[in-house]
């Protein structure tokens, strides 16, 4: 019995800290132009969408998961 709940803590330590590290593991969200220009703004706007559709899977995942909510 011993065994089967040291597995099962074992368990949910490891899925704890593979969570713990795909949250860490995000690049850091683009930081908007000091200079307004067109194409500092597309640029940006380039770099943003690509940060979103990064996190954006990552994050629902986490909320689906950790939620209490029912959808």
């Amino acid at each position: 019995m011993k065994k089967i709940i040291h597995l099962f803590l074992n368990l949910a330590i490891l899925s704890f800290i593979f969570s713990c590290t795909t949250i860490a593991s995000l690049m850091d969200e683009p930081t908007p132009p000091i200079k307004h220009t067109i194409k500092d703004l597309s640029t940006y706007e380039a770099k943003l969408a690509d940060y979103i559709s990064i996190t954006k899977p990552i994050a629902q995942s986490i909320y689906m998961r950790y939620s209490k909510l029912k959808n």
